[in-house]
This record gives structure tokens, sequence and C-alpha cells, in this order.
């Protein structure tokens, strides 16, 4: 998949606009803006065709609010048909593994309360 230069404007334009535009919505749901700024990075590096750093961005906007695994059926897809089936589980493997490392320390604290 290449894509022209004017998608890249035209997409981060609207990614800009849209983030914007939740402005008002900003001081109720504070963690949305960050969501969409981590999805808006994933979708960049993918149109570039980093695969590992997008990865790695859709694993920090899933750890930030869990809605952005909404967007996890598509995004194994694109990695199916980008790079092949091997490099779904080591995506599976980046996820899992982000979510552990920011979990690390409310284990070591409270693991029943994390659980419970």
């Amino acid at each position: 998949m290449i894509y022209k230069k004017e998608d890249v404007w035209k997409l981060s334009l609207f990614l800009v606009a849209q983030l914007y535009n939740r402005n008002s919505a900003l001081l109720i749901l504070f963690n949305d803006i960050f969501v969409s700024l981590t999805m808006a990075i994933c979708v960049y590096l993918l149109m570039r065709q980093k695969l590992i750093p997008s990865m790695f961005a859709f694993a920090a906007s899933s750890t930030i609010k869990a809605g952005a695994l909404s967007y996890l059926p598509g995004f194994l897809l694109l990695i199916t048909f980008v790079q092949g089936l091997p490099m779904v589980p080591l995506f599976v493997l980046i996820l899992v593994g982000t979510h552990y490392l920011v979990a690390m320390p409310f284990l070591a604290t409270n693991a029943t309360g994390y659980f419970a």
C-alpha cells in the first residue's frame, strides 16, 4: 500500500480537526483525546509502513482506554494482509507485554485488588 503525500496531509488535517472538535468534551472525557492522538499516530505509522512502531502505538492507545481495542480486528486484518500471518503473534506479544509492563507497579502493591 503506497499512499501519496496528499493523502497523508488530508488524514492529518482530518485528525487534527477531530481533536479540535473534541475540546468541549475534554473536561469530561479527558483520556479520549490521548486515545485519539495515539490512534492517529498508529494510523500515520501504518501509512508510512512502519509496522512495529505502529504496533506499539496501538498498544499504548489500548492501555489508555479499552475502547481502542474495538479497532483490534481491523488492525489484525491489516497486519495479516500487509505482512502475513506470522506477524500476528508478534503483535499479540507486544500488546500483552505492554499491558503487563503498565500493570506491574499495580500488581506489586495490590495484586488481589487489581484482579477483583
